[in-house]
């Protein structure tokens, strides 16, 4: 008897979690993080900008209809390079100067975080940003909303792509941080 009740309640359990990606009608996908980029663009000491690269860790966007319900994205800071440096020596101290405490701080934050709060999507022409996220964005612990306009596509797969700064004086950093996102999510 008892055995069957704990299958029972395990079954019971197993239905409720594989619901969780249809909350409330929203559909999960997922973040395919080989497919997703991230460019980065930063103005140096020398008031030059340089650009670079980062890579997701993981994410999600939940998806009601054509609306978007909420999602987050993971931003891997171990995986930060510079492209615009081709000499080796300047090269590693611009990614050292990025990853100082006085900026992004990657040695103790391996992380940045994005959390869709809100997502309104606007009337406008085909191939125009069709939505304006508000996300808080958490970066060294320091949690800001930031609003950005996007551009989404939707079926069985899912682009979303947008340019959003992150300010210096909001994350406690010596330079502005331009981040843009250029993601692809799978139905799950």
């Amino acid at each position: 008897m008892k055995k069957g009740y704990l299958l029972g309640t395990l079954a019971a359990v197993v239905a409720l979690w594989s619901l969780t990606s249809a909350i409330n009608g929203a559909v999960l996908y997922k973040l395919d993080s080989a497919k997703s980029k991230i460019k980065w663009d930063i103005v140096d000491q020398n008031d030059k900008t340089q650009t670079g690269t980062l890579k997701f860790k993981s994410g999600n966007i939940q998806f009601d209809s054509k609306r978007i319900v909420g999602g987050f994205f993971y931003i891997n800071m171990q995986s930060l390079k510079c492209t615009s440096i081709s000499d080796a020596g300047f090269n590693a101290d611009l990614v050292e100067w990025m990853r100082s405490e006085s900026n992004l701080n990657s040695i103790k934050t391996k992380e940045i975080k994005v959390k869709i709060l809100k997502a309104t999507r606007k009337d406008v022409a085909d191939g125009e940003d069709n939505f304006t996220i508000s996300a808080q964005v958490d970066v060294k612990g320091i949690k800001k909303t930031i609003e950005f306009p996007a551009l989404v596509s939707f079926g069985k797969k899912a682009t979303l792509k947008t340019t959003f700064v992150l300010p210096s004086a909001d994350f406690n950093m010596e330079k502005d941080l331009s981040l843009s996102l250029d993601i692809l999510v799978i139905k799950s």
